[in-house]
């Protein structure tokens, strides 16, 4: 009687043992080399697929996808997966204005009992026509009624000679930089703006640089400063 026991309560221990969530997912989304649409002042994202499949044999909880900034989203449209089942995570990023390789993070949460943490690398490789230095200009300390000056470098990324063709920007800006310009292939060129701030405090000014590039036909950027009365 105690070896048939003993041999019911090691068969259920077997089964509770064997009975268990794992959790199958990519360790890399590799978006591959994008080239984006449009220019750098446009919102432009990228999205791709991960696929979460439970290869257990007990239901699987997963608890959270977490990115790792707030250029990522990563809705999830199903947490508890029976055995064999998966769902499908949409990944989007807000592509930032750099160019080159980048990478960002999700971090998956689940009942997974062997790995309830799992990382997964989110990696691309962006190639822009019209690279700049900044997404913004930033001016020198500043002092009401004197000039100041700012400087963005644009960098011609593409095989084709570019033309900068104008620069416009709010009332008072002046552009120091010799316009037209031309940028060759694989180079830059700094271009440099002046403002004289009127009152003391922050300013900011508008800077509209216009190209050849039909992708990057204007960019779009916010110049921006601190201004002191001169003692």
């Amino acid at each position: 009687m105690k070896i048939l026991l003993r041999i019911i309560l090691l068969a259920v221990a077997t089964v509770s043992v064997a009975a268990q969530a794992q959790l199958q997912v990519q360790d890399t989304l590799n978006f591959g080399v994008i080239v984006p649409k449009g220019g750098l002042s446009e919102s432009s994202k990228i999205t791709g697929t991960l696929v979460l499949k439970n290869i257990g044999t007990d239901t699987l909880d997963v608890k959270e996808v977490r990115p790792s900034c707030g250029c990522t989203s990563a809705p999830l449209k199903q947490n508890i997966l029976p055995p064999g089942v998966q769902t499908e995570v949409t990944v989007s990023i807000n592509l930032p204005t750099m160019n080159g390789p980048f990478t960002k993070y999700l971090t998956i949460v689940s009942s997974d009992p062997h790995k309830s943490t799992r990382s997964v690398a989110l990696v691309a490789d962006i190639q822009r026509a019209v690279q700049l230095s900044s997404s913004y200009i930033g001016f020198n300390k500043a002092t009401v009624g004197l000039e100041t000056d700012g400087i963005v470098s644009v960098t011609n990324m593409s095989n084709e000679v570019l033309t900068i063709t104008s620069v416009t920007g709010s009332e008072g800006l002046q552009v120091v930089t010799p316009i037209p310009a031309t940028i060759k292939s694989k180079e830059s060129l700094e271009v440099r703006v002046r403002y004289i701030p009127t009152k003391a405090g922050t300013f900011n000014v508008d800077v509209r640089i216009a190209t050849s590039n039909a992708d990057n036909a204007l960019l779009e950027l916010k110049g921006y400063g601190m201004a002191e009365v001169k003692k």
